[in-house]
């Protein structure tokens, strides 16, 4: 089944082939943006960021290799699948476009049905790598580029995490996104607002230590950076459904997925 209500920027010369695409993926309920040039698409990624881009490698004046090469080298888009259309069935253009960051090539004239399924596999592919993260987050300094996003982002949770005051502002000052780009970035990738995101962090890191019962209740709300006792409980029990007393006499906890603390 289609991943609907997903926006993809469709990238090409053609107006017919921008047409036929639009229409197609309109019938699985995607939300479609069109450029006919990369320096026309490049403006629109600015204003918006789409799930998933679809390019032809044949374009005037900068060509789809190196508008992809410009989607992987912008924080804000690095992690946007790029799926790429050619008529030209050339090993030289393939390997090009996958050492610029490509996801897939598309030959033309195009399979809808093929089409469709990469799509979906793709936002698909992108997503899980968060979800992954989120349950049992990798270290820093692999290839992934979700993934050391993440692994910078929680790296940044984790050595602030006394800090009451620490807002996700300062989590974007450091990986060179602005707030509302930082927002929709993490919003898109784990369906949850930033915000969210790095409470839950501070909560799972509390859920370690009532494990470990090496603080009192009121230590670790503290060190996980929250001001009131009484909010920290309600939060954890909102969370967890059991309330930190209770937790730590639990062996086991409701939900077993835990950042990597």
């Amino acid at each position: 089944m289609p991943i609907t209500k997903r926006r993809i920027l469709v990238v090409d010369d053609s107006e017919d082939l921008r047409y036929t695409i639009e229409a197609l993926l309109k019938n699985y309920q995607f939300k479609i943006e069109t450029a006919e040039t990369a320096e026309v698409a490049e403006k629109k990624l600015k204003r918006e960021i789409p799930d998933l881009i679809i390019c032809d490698v044949m374009l005037p004046n900068k060509d789809g290799i190196e508008f992809t090469r410009h989607v992987r080298g912008t924080d804000e888009t690095m992690h946007v699948p790029v799926i790429l259309l050619t008529a030209k069935n050339q090993k030289s253009i393939k390997l090009a476009g996958y050492e610029v960051g490509a996801n897939h090539f598309v030959p033309k004239p195009y399979d809808g049905d093929e089409l469709v399924s990469l799509i979906n596999s793709s936002i698909s592919n992108t997503e899980r790598v968060a979800r992954a993260f989120m349950s049992k987050p990798h270290k820093p300094g692999g290839q992934n580029r979700t993934v050391n996003f993440f692994a910078e982002m929680n790296s940044l949770i984790k050595n602030n995490l006394e800090n009451p005051d620490f807002h996700y502002s300062d989590i974007a000052k450091e990986v060179n996104l602005s707030p509302s780009a930082l927002q929709k970035k993490v919003l898109r990738l784990t369906n949850k607002p930033i915000s969210k995101y790095i409470r839950e962090y501070r909560l799972k890191v509390a859920r370690t230590m009532l494990e470990q019962d090496h603080y009192s209740i009121a230590e670790i709300s503290k060190r996980v950076g929250f001001n009131s006792l009484s909010y920290f409980s309600r939060t954890f029990n909102d969370f967890y459904g059991i309330t930190p007393r209770q937790a730590r006499v639990r062996e086991q906890f409701m939900t077993d997925d835990i950042y990597d603390l």
